[in-house]
């Protein structure tokens, strides 16, 4: 979704935007329509020693969950950096064999793009560095049919990640795809 050229930012956040612009309706009139822009993120499906990291993580205000690595993309930073710096932070993993897998994006009232990389022979390296105080994350090893447990249980936060599973499990080739790329 792009927003309008006439779309005003009309508040600033930390994680969110604010824009606003008037529509014009199928009668004529118009009306005020606003979007949420949120920072944009990244997720990494990292593969060490033939195995996918997962994170267990707990924030601030929230129950522990598990997900991907990941994160936001910080200002001025490109999608492949944030996933790198992701994965290092977080589980101390390194990769120079790093795919764009796929972006997503929410739709209509928040646009939120998340970038999607497939990170192959993973190496660890340096210490974790998460950030002070506003996370605990413990990264942890599973197999891909533990990976999809995992990801099909509530407590996975990338229920955009789980509906995909989901719609691939109905077609068994489509799931020897998805393992086939991500262990290739």
């Amino acid at each position: 979704m792009k927003l309008p050229i006439e779309a005003k930012r009309v508040f600033k956040g930390v994680l969110f935007d604010i824009y606003q612009w008037e529509q014009e309706l199928f009668d004529g009139n118009t009306s005020t329509y606003e979007v949420a822009v949120r920072k944009a993120s990244v997720q990494v499906i990292a593969v060490y020693n033939g195995k996918i990291i997962l994170a267990n993580e707990e924030q601030p205000g929230t129950k522990r969950f598990n997900g991907f690595l990941g994160g936001w993309i910080e200002e001025g930073e490109e999608p492949l950096e944030a996933a790198k710096r992701e994965m290092q932070e977080e589980a101390c993993l390194i990769s120079d064999n790093i795919i764009h897998w796929k972006t997503t994006q929410m739709s209509m009232k928040v646009k939120w793009d998340t970038h999607y990389y497939i990170a192959k022979n993973c190496r660890k390296e340096g210490e974790q560095r998460l950030d002070a105080g506003g996370e605990k994350l413990e990264p942890f090893e599973v197999n891909f049919d533990e990976f999809v447990e995992v990801a099909l249980r509530p407590d996975f936060r990338n229920k955009e990640f789980s509906c995909f599973l989901l719609r691939t499990l109905r077609n068994k080739e489509e799931l020897k795809k998805l393992k086939k790329l991500i262990f290739s």
